[in-house]
């Protein structure tokens, strides 16, 4: 989903012995909706490990159709008040206040958007006619920020990938990574090996295979000249810093840093990632019924039939067959990297 409903949260800590009855600490969060969470809900999860009590007001929280988009632009545009990880030093009520308006104005600007989401949804189960049209003037520039928007996120997604491999490179030579991640086995479900089945039970192979109906879309950008010196300078220079700052982690093994350097990544992932959705969905708009757009994009939509397994009714009629193929894959270890939380005075 191009969007994703949720909540914007602020949440302040009480200090009795000051003035304003709270410190100047705010963090500024998320809640997606399809998480079947709520604020409140997150804020009982942020009190544990805080020494001091934790508070919402209700009336600041911020509903968005498009939660992540509005918190990577609340962070990067208040990045100069920004102490460490999502949380920020508002001084004043006024500060705070100011911030949850820029909250509230950029959830109004998102929303004529969202029509837009649905109605590029609602032509992939449009067949295709099998032409291509001729381009405007405004479709081609389209292209090339498209082009634009998915090299910023080729970027990002190295450098996340980066990051991850100097995490599990320190983790396995027996480092501390708990400054910037923490570990997680991961057990994963039984899978059917199918392959091995068919190879020992072909017919009964054949005798549970069934049609599988299903719509296949896929959307091509025809425009991928764009390079580095094409971007705006602003991402130029964070991710320019970013770059060097993990370069210099992996040398000194040092990890201080890797929790600043995953937050601009995310940001700067966030703001491209809704710019690439953004412009995708245009250029469905745009392509209509057709096969795409001259030297822009393809969006070629046909309903696909195909021959599959029916592993369900095979588990229901035949489950001792069945469970003799499933394989129960070894756990594996990840290192995830972490948002850390500010240091109490």
């Amino acid at each position: 989903m191009a969007y994703e409903p949720g909540e914007i949260y602020f949440v302040r800590e009480t200090a009795k012995e000051l003035e304003l009855g709270r410190t100047p600490f705010v963090k500024v969060g998320l809640v997606k909706e399809k998480d079947g969470r709520d604020s409140f809900g997150r804020l009982t999860e942020h009190q544990t490990g805080n020494p001091r009590t934790l508070f919402i007001n209700k009336e600041d929280i911020v509903k968005t159709d498009a939660v992540t988009r509005i918190e990577a632009l609340l962070h990067r545009i208040y990045a100069n008040k920004r102490i460490n990880g999502e949380w920020f030093n508002l001084e004043t009520e006024e500060e705070i206040q100011e911030v949850i308006a820029k909250a509230k104005e950029l959830s109004e600007e998102i929303k004529p958007l969202i029509k837009k989401f649905d109605e590029a949804a609602s032509l992939e189960v449009v067949p295709s006619n099998g032409s291509i049209r001729h381009a405007s003037e405004l479709e081609i520039d389209k292209g090339k920020s498209l082009a634009v928007a998915k090299l910023k996120l080729k970027l990002c997604k190295e450098q996340k990938s980066e990051i991850s491999k100097l995490l599990t490179v320190v983790f396995r030579e027996g480092g501390s990574v708990s400054a910037a991640a923490s570990t997680q086995l991961k057990h994963f479900e039984d899978i059917f090996d199918e392959e091995k089945f068919k190879l020992e039970n072909l017919e009964l192979w054949q005798s549970y295979q069934g049609d599988e109906s299903k719509w296949q879309h896929s959307f091509l950008v025809k425009d991928k000249s764009a390079k580095f010196e094409d971007l705006d300078e602003e991402f130029k220079t964070e991710i320019t810093y970013i770059k060097d700052t993990l370069e210099s982690a992996k040398e000194t093994r040092d990890l201080s840093s890797i929790n600043e350097i995953s937050l601009k990544l995310a940001n700067l992932e966030g703001i491209s990632k809704w710019d690439e959705d953004i412009l995708i969905t245009e250029l469905k708009i745009a392509t209509g019924e057709f096969d795409g757009i001259e030297g822009v994009c393809t969006w070629k939509r046909i309903m696909k039939i195909s021959q599959k397994l029916n592993t369900g009714l095979l588990a229901a009629e035949q489950n001792d067959i069945y469970k003799k193929y499933l394989v129960t894959p070894d756990p594996k270890e990840y290192v995830i990297t972490k948002k850390k939380k500010v240091s109490n005075p």
